[in-house]
C-alpha cells in the first residue's frame, strides 16, 4: 500500500477546493445553478436544516463518509475486480473465495492496488502469496499527477465508471455533471493513494466549500 504523507493530503485538499471553486464559478457564469430542479434540491440540502451545525454535520461529515464508503471503497474496487475477471478470467476466477476476501479485506485491497498500477505477474495460490511477491511504490512525496500514468486501463475505466455512477446518484443533470467531475478528482485520488481517508477528506473539503459559498 502506498504511503501517504502530509504533503499528499495537502495536495488532495488543495485540488478538491480548487476544483470546487472553479466548477461553482463556471456553473454560476453559465446560469446552470438557476435551473429549477437544481435549486429545489440545493435548497433542500443547504436550507432544509434547523441550524448551520446540522447542515455541517450532515453535508460535511455524514454524507461524505457514507458516499465514500459506497462509491470509492465498495463500488470502485468491485468494478475494478470485475474488470480484472473479464480481462483474464482463468487467472482470477479461482484465486479468491468470498470468506477469504471478507477475512483478509486489507490484503485483498492491496492485491487490487497492485493490479491497478503494475503489469500482471504469474498467479499465486493465495492472497498472501501474491502480496509477498510484490513491492509497493512507497514514495510518499510524489504528487498525484506523477502517478496517473502508472494506472492500468482497467483502473482508469473503474475510475470513470465510479464517477459516472456517482453523478447519476445525485439525481439531476446539473448536480450530476458537477458530481461526475468531482467524482473523477476524488476517485483518482483514491486509485492513486488507496487510503480511504484520502477521498473522505477530499469530499469533506469540497462539500464544506460549497456550503460556505451558499452561506456567504
Amino acid at each position: 500500500m502506498r504511503k501517504v504523507s502530509i504533503i499528499n493530503y495537502i495536495e488532495v485538499i488543495l485540488i478538491s477546493i480548487g476544483c470546487t471553486l472553479i466548477l461553482t464559478f463556471l456553473f454560476n457564469q453559465l446560469g446552470l445553478t438557476d435551473n429549477a430542479s437544481y435549486r429545489e434540491i440545493a435548497e433542500h440540502q443547504f436550507y432544509g436544516h434547523k441550524t448551520l451545525v446540522d447542515a455541517l454535520m450532515e453535508y460535511c461529515f455524514v454524507s461524505p463518509l457514507f458516499e465514500e464508503a459506497i462509491f470509492r471503497y465498495v463500488l470502485f474496487n468491485l468494478i475494478l475486480f470485475v474488470l480484472l475477471l473479464v480481462k483474464d478470467p482463468k487467472r482470477y476466477r479461482n484465486r479468491f473465495t468470498i470468506p477469504e476476501i471478507l477475512m483478509k479485506t486489507d490484503t485483498f485491497m492491496d492485491f487490487l492496488y497492485v493490479e491497478s498500477v503494475s503489469p500482471s505477474v504469474e498467479s499465486e495460490d493465495s492472497v498472501d502469496g501474491y502480496r509477498e511477491r510484490k513491492e509497493f511504490d512507497d514514495n510518499s512525496y510524489s504528487l498525484i499527477f506523477s502517478h496517473l500514468s502508472q494506472l492500468t486501463k482497467q483502473a482508469h475505466i473503474a475510475v470513470w465508471a465510479t464517477a459516472l455512477l456517482f453523478g447519476i446518484y445525485h439525481g439531476n443533470l446539473v448536480q450530476g455533471v458537477y458530481a461526475v467531475i468531482m467524482g473523477l478528482v476524488i476517485t483518482y485520488s483514491y486509485a492513486v493513494y488507496r487510503r480511504f481517508s484520502v477521498p473522505v477528506i477530499a469530499h469533506i473539503c469540497a462539500n464544506a466549500v460549497s456550503l460556505l459559498l451558499v452561506y456567504l
